[in-house]
């Protein structure tokens, strides 16, 4: 038996007995225990501005997260109170709602039947019903994984436009979203941005499609990487139309990795590597750039890490 032969076998077993690197929670309340700060239906400067704070149970501390309410013309107002509904704490109005229950599972809704007097056409703004919450420091150089785990169970989601829909621009959709952004001052890409999508659920589709998508924002200014859905979900048939919760677990940094490499290949983040990037916030919620009833419910919420010390 040769001498490295003999060390490997003496090794082996120290090797595999070492602990795996601890996992770090980057998501701060992540059932909204501590309510959320509700936003202005108008961003100003890029910014969100704050009307109130929306309390959700009796936990004290200051929420980290944002309910966006942008493009609504029936939003929440200040002093908005709550009721008790089927879903829990209910705010609502005739157009949206947002509700929590005691076991912590979020319910977002949006009836744009009141928003859209007519049709949207293209270039049009539309509401989005989102829940926010930004990082401090969340840089990816440190990180070896980063990992995304969630429940969704899709409540409804009505079509009530009938034979005016145009799929090109009308729609109802439930991604999540993270903001990426180069912080290596030495990078040629330093400051540049991009949104980086994890597919949830989008009336347009009855399959999941197995090719990224990539669009630009004009209302950000930013590039968007659509990981492909079944990716996500293992699956080729959506599968959130029977009404029942299903789980997705993401590895982030290796769907970061792919989009870069995709993006690259067309002329784009030539000079940005995964550990320049810095997350900045994650959302999810209803973008509905149609005339929709929606409702789409979550739970078990995570993101988190393991260094590569």
């Amino acid at each position: 038996m040769s001498l490295n032969l003999l060390l490997a076998l003496c090794l082996a077993p120290l090797l595999a007995a070492q602990p795996a690197a601890d996992w770090t929670e980057f998501l701060a309340d992540p059932t909204l225990s501590r309510g959320v700060e509700l936003l202005a239906p108008k961003a100003e400067q890029a910014r969100g501005v704050k009307l109130d704070t929306l309390s959700l149970t009796d936990e004290k501390g200051s929420p980290r997260w944002q309910l966006c309410q942008w493009n609504f013309r029936q939003p929440l107002s200040r002093g908005a109170r709550p009721t008790e509904t089927s879903f829990g704490k209910t705010y609502q109005t005739p157009s949206l709602l947002f509700a929590r229950n005691a076991e912590g599972i979020i319910t977002l809704g949006v009836q744009a039947g009141g928003e859209y007097p007519f049709p949207r056409k293209l270039g049009e703004e539309w509401p989005n019903l989102l829940i926010e919450t930004t990082f401090d420091s969340l840089r990816l150089h440190r990180l070896a994984r980063l990992e995304m785990q969630f429940e969704v169970r899709l409540l409804w989601c009505r079509n009530l436009m009938g034979p005016q829909l145009e799929p090109d621009i009308h729609t109802a959709q439930s991604p999540f979203y993270f903001l990426l952004r180069n912080r290596n001052p030495q990078s040629q890409d330093y400051g540049s941005t991009l949104w980086l999508g994890v597919f949830g659920f989008d009336w347009r589709y009855d399959r999941l499609f197995s090719e990224p998508i990539v669009s630009w924002d004009e209302g950000t200014r930013m590039y968007i990487y659509q990981i492909p859905g079944t990716q996500t979900w293992q699956e080729q048939d959506s599968p959130f139309t029977d009404g029942l919760w299903h789980h997705a677990r993401v590895d982030v940094l290796n769907c970061l990795r792919q989009a870069l490499d995709h993006l690259r290949g067309r002329g784009l983040f030539a000079h940005t590597r995964p550990e320049d990037l810095q997350i900045e916030e994650m959302n999810f919620g209803w973008e509905t750039p149609g005339t929709f009833d929606c409702a789409v419910q979550i739970r078990g919420l995570s993101l988190r890490g393991q260094d590569n010390s």
